[in-house]
């Protein structure tokens, strides 16, 4: 593999939208429609594998839908009494999950098991409450259910993923309340309010760390927790900061400073070296280098929307973009409108090949449609290394511990005058990077 530049290369971007034609419209150019599946007209929840796509409909029906033509492999009607209002869709080995709460009053709200080839239900699980306020996830071969019935303490459950038998069930403390989000793992539990985060052991049933900020706007996460603030309560700041912890050790791990108002903050994707928080009131899309604890990007945007297509990749408004600086890289063709997005959907994680939201062509005559659209995954760019790496790189080091004066000096000179080192032309960030790394030794 050519280690000096990465090759484009494009995968499906799927999107809920106005859509006309038949299925299998060609397309050439990154952001033009590829499929048109007319007979999905208004999906309320997308998720995806490589090769399959899988619909709720507002007809109250699931589909597996052919990623790469449109055409659909099965579809199922959901049993009476479940119905697609507040619907979620979750992947695993054999089955997908769906969690479906009730329209009317006094319908029951449930978790269905499908089976992923096309067999039918599988299983249903039901819960006598109209709305199943809930996050669910699959961890380890096993569905986890967290729930909200009514006004009573939250329930986390834990059922085979195979019968829907519940294996476990853990009492959430009612002062955890989960406003403000849920990360999972299969050994705790975080949880934000308006003011606080927790997490909980789910075998002991019991809160093992819990931080007070005076306002939370969200939390996200998986093996690290980030939680955007109104304060930092470590150094006693009362400014908006998204700050990081390990789930696992709860040690803070980094500190960001967010430039607006914590409360209307939305965190929607992490990669190895980046987290991205969209900015509900002004329309912002915020990039932080996790490696550096720095901000690197904030771009405006005509709509509140953005999402993570894959590691690389997000979409802001019609743009794709890069994960790394925000630079725009391509854009979806001029008659998809963002406008008329309802909710997003980003299929389990952004090392996905699909990216998902629902939007208006209008261009089209026709109801909504599920449409199939050319996205970039990987772009020409250098191959990303770490700061430590780049500042080693710069000053000829092997060494973080070998760094002297004379390689700050040397490099703030270069950077003052525009100049690269060893091939890295040397940004700001950089003599950051050096300057902490010097301190520390």
């Amino acid at each position: 593999m050519n280690t000096n530049h990465i090759v484009i290369t494009s995968i499906i971007a799927l999107i809920a939208l106005a859509g006309v034609g038949a299925v299998g419209a060609s397309a050439q150019e990154v952001g033009d429609k590829v499929w048109v599946q007319e007979e999905i007209s208004t999906p309320y929840a997308i998720e995806a594998t490589n090769d399959t796509v899988y619909v709720v409909d507002g007809t109250d029906t699931v589909y597996a839908v052919d990623a790469k033509s449109g055409g659909i492999k099965w579809r199922r009607s959901i049993p009476e009494g479940g119905t697609t209002f507040s619907t979620k869709i979750v992947i695993g080995e054999e089955n997908i999950y769906l969690k479906v709460s009730g329209r009317e009053t006094g319908l029951d709200s449930h978790l269905f098991a499908y089976n992923k080839t096309g067999n039918g239900l599988v299983w249903d699980h039901q819960y006598s409450t109209r709305y199943l306020y809930t996050y669910i996830d699959y961890l380890n071969g096993s569905v986890y259910l967290y729930q909200n019935p009514g006004y009573k303490a939250d329930i986390l459950q834990q059922l085979d993923s195979t019968n829907g038998e519940i294996m476990a069930t853990t009492t959430i403390p009612l002062e955890t309340r989960h406003s403000a989000g849920v990360v999972m793992t299969d050994e705790y539990v975080a949880t934000g309010n308006e003011s606080t985060v927790s997490i909980i052991s789910v075998e002991d049933e019991e809160i093992v760390w819990q931080q007070r900020y005076g306002t939370v706007g969200a939390i996200y996460g998986s093996q690290s927790l980030y939680v955007v603030a109104g304060s930092d309560p470590v150094n006693n700041e009362f400014t908006s900061h998204v700050l990081s912890y390990d789930i696992d050790t709860r040690e803070r791990t980094n500190d960001y400073n967010f430039p607006y108002d914590s409360r209307k903050a939305e965190l929607f994707a992490t990669t190895e070296e980046r987290l991205l928080v969209t900015n509900l009131e002004d329309e912002q899309v915020i990039g932080y280098n996790t490696s550096a604890g720095e901000l690197e990007y904030d771009i405006s945007q005509d709509t509140r929307y953005a999402f993570a297509t894959t590691e690389d990749i997000f979409i802001s408004d019609e743009s794709f973009r890069l994960t790394s600086n925000g630079e725009e890289v391509g854009a979806l063709q001029s008659s998809l409108d963002l406008r008329g997005l309802r909710s997003p959907f980003v299929n389990g994680g952004i090392n996905s090949e699909y990216v998902f939201l629902q939007a208006f062509d209008y261009n089209a005559d026709h109801d909504e449609a599920l449409v199939g659209v050319k996205a970039p995954t990987e772009l020409n760019q250098e191959p990303s290394i770490s700061p430590t790496d780049r500042v080693l790189q710069i000053t000829g080091k092997s060494d973080s511990g070998d760094l002297t004066q004379d390689d700050v000096t040397a490099t703030i000179t270069r950077f003052q005058r525009g100049q690269s080192a060893n091939g890295i032309e040397i940004q700001q960030n950089d003599v950051t990077t050096l300057i902490t790394l010097f301190e520390r030794n």
